[in-house]
């Protein structure tokens, strides 16, 4: 096994391109080689129980009808919504009899969809709106005239409006916040030293209408005016103008519901200053949809609009939505597929879900090959195939692909590999991957660590994040014998129920590594026992058998450690022992609940302890609630709370860096505790 150990057998540089939680905008060549398919829900109406199908089943489903298909892809932020859109776009390219408008959620803009859509127009329509484009926001050089702008619509919309029936608000109080706001909005101090800032809500819509960002941050519902975006906190306000200055003032005593109100109020005018911004209203838009229709059926052609992330389309959005579900003798056959979060899901209006063709529901949790989930292996196994492929390896093949749409087959690696047949038999495999460093086990407790709601919704994004980049990122600790570093199980939430007894037999055995095998265990195997793994697992990682001190044999008046399984640990443990653990281990300071717990418990002890008289003191001259040895005079190191004055004061553990010491004083409390 020795040929075998600390071989990573890929690049750390790699993991940046191919697994990266954050870019949106995959290249073609990385895309298809961690394309996995899983299982996908399918559901007639929202309240019909779902079908699980394939992703092939679910595109001849979208291609079946011969009239108008509408079908909305809804899960959370992360369940791989845009991941299948994006699929459906490489599977379905444009022909002779179909358009396909495919409509990415990174590196565009509003301005760049409604451009992409006017280059359909026949002409002059094309012409004219082009031109209508071209005058909006040309002029406006920079982010922070981008944002003015937005913040000038905002403001002229509030000059506009008269107030609203409909929205709950007493007619005069409505009057007065549509009179501090305009104050607001329009006061440059105010503009400048809150609104036009980074981060902020006129930033947001600005660049969602004029920026090309290289990333997109997925949000679950579109940008609103919240009431975290008034200027409540900002410094200065004397510097405002009066009506300004006073209407702030107001909402600085003002209740919730107040406050609120007036962000509603902001709101109902968001769409119109985003189109406003963009030179398009909601009706030219559904004239624009409707005249790529009326070109694409004289055409003799069927028009296919897959969206990324309909939240791309916001200040657009409702208009183009009215212009999906238009059917007439002039138009095309028309099929769209939209991304969107269940948030935006549950705003869409009644009378647009009735013509939902059927629902694709992404919220799937974690499975079992050929079950209903997400099977872990086959995920892990293309990225870690395409890992080791590399990233130009992997855009070279795809320069000379000839395997047609449907083939997103990617040279195995393992094949070639000398050490395939061990390392297969040790990690274990997924449709011929290997999984290594991985084994299936763990895999399904890093899930878990990751995202403890994984089992009901599996978020791909979070196991990229937690899971399988730290790992690509430390192929040099395995190469240089230092893996698993102790900084991953770190970032999946450091040591959990991991008993200190149990610890201090690896470090006793380990001195030099007992951290790493620590983290194998932890994330490895998951139970909360020192122990030697198979001598194969652990000498791929350089770690040889060790000899640890036997286990106290267990009688009926010894507990057991728990058994933990994965996605449970932390509910079979009392939460009290598992601070004591990560306080062992510098994790967690104590907190009050624990101090308060043990202080007058180990007071008790330690005062029966003392031989009082002895020592020639009268017990309860000097100990008690108000003598000068009481329970407050036991301070924890790194307890949360500040430590109080005493006349007597007992540090607990005397020595914090003695690791033994320390150890000795947290079983002690253990025990105290149990």
């Amino acid at each position: 096994m020795s040929s075998f150990r600390n071989f990573a057998c890929w690049r750390a540089d790699d993991a940046y391109a191919i697994i990266n939680p954050d870019a949106d905008a995959l290249p073609d060549h990385v895309f298809r080689a961690i394309h996995t398919e899983v299982p996908i829900q399918l559901r007639d109406r929202p309240d019909r129980p779902a079908t699980v199908v394939d992703p092939e089943t679910l595109l001849k489903r979208f291609l079946a009808p011969r009239d108008h298909v509408l079908v909305p892809v809804v899960g959370q932020s992360g369940t791989g919504k845009s991941h299948l859109i994006r699929w459906m776009s490489i599977r379905l390219p444009s022909t002779d009899t179909r358009e396909v408008i495919f409509v990415p959620k990174a590196q565009t803009n509003l301005r760049d969809i409604v451009r992409a859509l006017a280059e359909l127009l026949p002409e002059p329509e094309k012409t004219q709106l082009l031109g209508e484009l071209q005058g909006a926001g040309d002029s406006l050089h920079g982010p922070e005239a981008q944002r003015t702008a937005v913040l000038n619509e905002l403001h002229t919309a509030l000059q506009n409006d008269r107030g609203d029936p409909q929205s709950g608000i007493e007619p005069d109080m409505e009057a007065y916040l549509l009179e501090g706001l305009r104050a607001v909005l329009n006061d440059h101090h105010l503009r400048r030293n809150h609104f036009l800032q980074d981060k902020g809500f006129a930033a947001d819509l600005a660049a969602h209408v004029f920026e090309r960002p290289d990333r997109y941050n997925p949000a679950e519902q579109r940008r609103t005016f919240d009431v975290s975006d008034l200027p409540l906190a900002i410094g200065g306000v004397t510097r405002a103008n009066l009506d300004a200055q006073q209407f702030l003032s107001f909402l600085l005593g003002a209740d919730d519901p107040t406050r609120k109100a007036a962000a509603s109020i902001v709101n109902r005018h968001v769409d119109r200053a985003i189109s406003r911004c963009l030179n398009i209203t909601g009706d030219r838009l559904i004239e624009l949809m409707l005249g790529i229709r009326r070109r694409m059926r004289r055409e003799g052609k069927s028009l296919v609009l897959l969206i990324e992330d309909f939240a791309r389309l916001q200040g657009l959005d409702r208009a183009l939505l009215q212009s999906l579900i238009e059917q007439r003798g002039d138009l095309c056959v028309l099929r769209t597929a939209f991304a969107c979060t269940t948030g935006f899901y549950d705003t869409i209006a009644t009378t647009v879900r009735t013509r939902l063709t059927f629902i694709v529901d992404m919220d799937v949790p974690l499975g079992a090959d050929g079950g209903s989930g997400v099977d872990l292996g086959r995920l892990t196994g293309r990225y870690m195939n395409a890992l080791r492929n590399g990233e130009a390896a992997l855009k070279e093949g795809l320069q000379g692909y000839t395997g047609g749409e449907a083939d997103f087959a990617v040279p195995n690696r393992c094949d070639a590999c000398m050490h395939r047949a061990i390392c297969h038999t040790t990690f274990g495999t997924a449709d011929g991957f290997g999984l290594y460093p991985f084994t299936r086990a763990a895999l399904e407790i890093m899930a878990d660590r990751a995202d403890p709601e994984a089992r009901q919704r599996f978020k791909t994004r979070d196991f990229q994040k937690y899971v399988l980049r730290p790992v690509a990122l430390a192929a040099s600790t395995i190469e240089d014998g230092r893996f698993p570093d102790p900084g991953i199980l770190a970032g999946l939430g450091g040591v959990q129920g991991f008993p200190p007894a149990e610890q201090r037999k690896l470090e006793v055995a380990d001195q030099g590594g007992w951290q790493r095998r620590l983290a194998l265990l932890q994330l490895w195997d998951g139970e909360p026992l020192a122990k030697n793994l198979p001598d194969d697992l652990q000498g791929a990682f350089g770690l040889d058998r060790i000899d640890l001190l036997p286990t106290p044999t267990a009688d009926s008046s010894t507990p057991k450690p728990p058994t933990l399984t994965p996605g449970h640990a932390s509910a079979q443990i009392d939460p009290r022992v598992q601070e004591l653990t990560d306080w062992n281990n510098d994790q967690t300071s104590l907190s009050q609940r624990v101090t308060a717990a043990i202080r007058p418990v180990l007071f008790r002890a330690i005062d029966e302890a003392i031989d009082w008289d002895a020592q020639g003191l009268a017990q309860t001259d000097f100990r008690g609630p108000t003598q000068a040895f009481r329970p407050a005079s036991l301070y924890f190191e790194k307890q949360t709370t500040t430590r109080m004055s005493n006349l007597v004061s007992l540090t607990i553990p005397a020595n914090w860096d003695d690791r033994a010491e320390r150890y000795q004083t947290v079983m002690a409390l253990q025990g105290l505790l149990e």
